[in-house]
């Protein structure tokens, strides 16, 4: 009896063991904590100062070593970020727009995306960067400088890279993975709806479409015009000379009514011509612009705004 009474709490004390191992193990695995993945797209050259070229991917190394050293963050790697953006034909001043960076970021499975431009006027320069968050569509941080260009220039993408790490390190903690997967879930579910929403007013005419439609449907009107006026010349009105040349002309009166007659051939005839021409010339026009599609049609005017930063810097040209 007391062996059974043994055996009976030896088995109740691991199963309430087990039991709290597996809650233990649930609750660990909710609380479990994800580090965001960041894209870092090259930095635009704004005005194409050739000599500067090499900044493009110099201040995206910079930036990537300081957020490194924060050891908070996944990284997209360059080469797949650079990759998709030739895939996707994104490149100078559309890399900054803020709706090309999202889809890249998306492609290359990251949840956040740092943009960013430097412009170089005369001796000076100026740079600027912003992350935004995927998941709530947000910037969540930004960073700019200015300064004299020259030895100076290496201090200053120095000084930026560490103002932005900075920030993107407060703001960017690492989260749950519960709010990851559904952040992430809802994401996809935002992508595809775009997607859908896209291909749908993909059928949509442009407005060069509906020049195009309208000279099209002109020239058919036109073309259709023609051909009925030449028709019914040649089935009545050509007849009604043949007969007069054919039988003679015996009086004046009947000379008036083949002058009559005559002259309404030619100008029936005349008109169907014109506007047959017309409509050729119309339709042809017409019919390039209505199946045109403009393959850069998006263009994005998006730019981060920073206060200290002369206007004239705030907007793509």
């Amino acid at each position: 009896m007391f062996k059974k009474l043994l055996i009976f709490i030896l088995l109740t004390v691991l199963s309430f063991t087990n039991s709290m191992l597996y809650s233990a193990e649930k609750t660990g695995k909710k609380d479990e904590k994800i580090k965001r993945t960041i894209a870092i797209l090259p930095i635009a050259n704004q005005n194409n100062v050739a000599e500067y070229n090499y900044l493009v991917y110099t201040i995206r190394d910079a930036l990537k070593a300081q957020l490194l050293q924060t050891d908070q963050f996944l990284f997209s790697s360059f080469s797949e970020i650079d990759n998709e953006l030739t895939r996707m034909n994104i490149k100078d001043q559309a890399m900054i727009g803020e709706e090309n960076a999202k889809a890249v970021a998306l492609k290359v499975k990251a949840d956040v995306v740092v943009i960013g431009k430097f412009v170089v006027i005369a001796d000076k320069i100026m740079i600027q960067m912003e992350a935004f968050d995927i998941f709530i569509n947000q910037s969540v941080a930004s960073a700019s400088i200015r300064g004299e260009i020259g030895l100076d220039i290496f201090r200053i993408v120095d000084d930026v890279s560490v103002s932005m790490a900075d920030k993107m390190a407060k703001k960017l903690t690492m989260v749950e993975k519960t709010y990851f997967d559904e952040m992430l879930k809802t994401q996809e579910e935002f992508i595809r709806k775009k997607r859908k929403l896209e291909r749908q007013l993909s059928f949509r005419l442009t407005k060069m479409n509906t020049a195009g439609l309208a000279l099209t449907v002109t020239g058919g009107v036109l073309i259709a015009s023609g051909i009925v006026l030449i028709v019914y010349d040649l089935g009545f009105y050509m007849d009604k000379v043949k007969e007069y040349h054919e039988y003679g002309i015996t009086d004046s009166s009947q000379y008036d009514e083949y002058l009559t007659v005559y002259k309404t051939h030619i100008a029936l005839f005349s008109a169907g011509l014109t506007s047959l021409i017309l409509g050729v010339v119309t339709a042809a026009a017409g019919i390039p612009l209505l199946i045109y599609k403009d393959k850069n049609k998006k263009v994005s005017l998006d730019l981060f705004y920073n206060k200290g930063v002369n206007a004239a810097f705030c907007f793509m040209l």
